[in-house]
């Protein structure tokens, strides 16, 4: 139904005005889990952007008055089963103007509501001669309602479609007002004090040059709102849109909601209630402006299997062993995406279990001071036994190398065993072997001035000396056969007196 424009007001909160305005898959999932029916509230009139309000709905409806045909707020109780009453007209936040969509806190006495812009009672015009509409809070009482302007209020552009915090202390609303990025969009204001901050623009991530309208905050963290941005580049009419929220920023890609929440039609202000399965919004899909309530479906529940992690500590030359020790107490997450499904701590054998449904991809983190992060992914084809080794972090240290031959210098040593041990702290030893070139190295701790080097490798005589920071840990090794060194040392240039057993210096 097409209601006639009143005159010099400019109408924004219903659907049939909106061509007089200036130019989270894991929560909805796909069609076949959604079901919509229409509610009994709707009559020949428009009825639109219902909240929860203490045991049933209240809601926009339309009504003539003095001729004219405005908004007004209704109220439906809602019984056990979920039917809705009967409405009936809420006469406490009536007026003789427009009143449309709004939000409820403090126990249902305190109401924020959009309002046609009144001085006196009267319609107040701005620099154009059109009469805004804003934001009003209602304190309501036994006695009626008092109601103030908030303090970010101009008749100058509109406020409207308000929607609260859990704490009611963030306020978000539609605007037109100076700073946007065309139209309208979505805007916050924190409370201070008694008064509401200056409004922040929530940004490119969330508003369009097209018209943000109707936002819903669920639970603090999940924003609904509808918008008229062209879908598929083609030009398209209001659907809803979900952001998941974190510090005012959209952390996640926006969802447009699926069928048969939108339609080929103007879909807009849904509610959703706290169980996360049915809720209600407005659509003009049937010709006129109506609510819809409609139901998330239990989805089939997928067979889950055991995931069996161990994890045990990476010893250096560590053989992965029975004798391997097991870590205990260590966190590991499971992750599919950006969101941590499980956490759990190892026992004392290493062990942690998830049940995980199969066939899906995963990522398995660990974390454990003093070990160093270790971070693992699950396919549809892994084993669903896991077995993980993990590194203590290494402490800055100083690097040393060295470098293992035969005692002729003809062929470097590899798989020589290297025992190094620090001077400050024998319980510090380090365990190598030299490679394919006979090198090895090894990392002693930052304040190290000594230590003692050990080579050993079958076939030739052990090697031990005791070196300083700098110096060269070169190392040379004799052959040996039956206890007996197999290779002849030449020692040239050997000078003693005559008659005397000690080396000269000068040898």
């Amino acid at each position: 139904m097409t209601l006639p424009k009143p005159q010099k007001l400019v109408m924004i909160v219903g659907l049939s005005f909106l061509s007089q305005i200036s130019p989270a898959q894991e929560l909805f999932p796909d069609s076949s889990k959604i079901s919509t029916s229409i509610t009994t509230l709707n009559s020949d009139y428009l009825e639109f952007s219902p909240v929860f309000y203490r045991d049933g709905l209240l809601f926009v409806t339309s009504k003539k008055k003095k001729k004219k045909r405005y908004f007004d707020i209704a109220y439906s109780i809602m019984d056990k089963e979920g039917h809705l009453g009967t409405p009936q007209f809420f006469k406490t936040l009536n007026t003789e103007y427009h009143e449309g969509p709004l939000a409820v806190t403090n126990q249902g006495r305190t109401v924020f509501i959009t309002r046609s812009d009144l001085e006196s009672g009267k319609p107040i015009s701005d620099s154009l001669g059109l009469n805004r509409l804003d934001i009003y809070e209602v304190t309501l009482t036994e006695e009626g309602a008092t109601e103030k302007k908030l303090s970010f209020h101009s008749k100058d552009y509109c406020h409207v479609h308000p929607t609260l915090t859990q704490d009611a202390t963030i306020m978000y609303f539609a605007s037109d007002r100076p700073g946007g990025y065309g139209g309208f969009d979505i805007w916050y204001s924190q409370k201070e004090g008694e008064k509401w901050g200056t409004p922040v623009n929530l940004g490119p991530s969330i508003n369009t040059s097209k018209n943000e309208l109707f936002p819903y905050i669920f639970q603090d963290s999940l924003l609904f709102f509808a918008s008229n941005r062209p879908v598929d580049g083609q030009p398209k009419g209001l659907d809803i849109y979900l952001c998941r929220l974190h510090r005012n920023h959209c952390v996640k890609p926006l969802r447009r909601l699926p069928a048969p929440i939108n339609s080929a039609s103007d879909d807009f202000g849904l509610i959703l209630d706290t169980s996360r399965t049915f809720g209600f919004f407005s659509s003009n899909r049937a010709g006129t402006d109506d609510i819809y309530e409609y139901h998330i479906l239990a989805p089939t529940p997928s067979p889950k299997k055991q995931l069996l992690l161990k994890v045990l500590e990476n010893t250096p030359l560590s053989l992965h062993l029975s004798t391997d020790q097991p870590v205990q107490g260590a966190d590991i997450s499971i992750l599919k995406g950006n969101d941590t499904l499980f956490s759990a701590k190892t026992n004392s054998k290493g062990l942690v279990t998830f049940e995980l449904t199969p066939h899906e991809k995963y990522e398995i983190v660990f974390s454990k001071e003093p070990y160093e992060p270790f971070q693992l992914t699950l396919t549809d084809s892994s084993d669903f036994n896991q077995t993980i080794w993990v590194e203590k972090k290494k402490a800055p240290c100083l690097k040393q190398h060295g470098f293992v031959s035969k005692m002729d210098h003809t062929q470097p040593l590899e798989k020589v065993n290297v025992v190094v041990i620090p001077d400050i702290d024998s319980s510090l030893t380090i365990t190598t072997v030299t490679d394919k070139n006979g090198q090895f190295s090894f990392c002693l701790p930052e304040n190290s001035q000594s230590y003692e080097l050990m080579a050993s490798k079958s076939g030739y005589m052990t090697f031990d000396t005791r070196l300083t920071i700098g110096q060269s840990a070169d190392v040379f090794l004799l052959p040996i056969e039956n206890g007996l060194v197999k290779q002849t040392i030449v020692l040239e240039n050997i000078y003693y007196d005559f008659n005397d057993s000690r080396i000269k210096e000068s040898s």
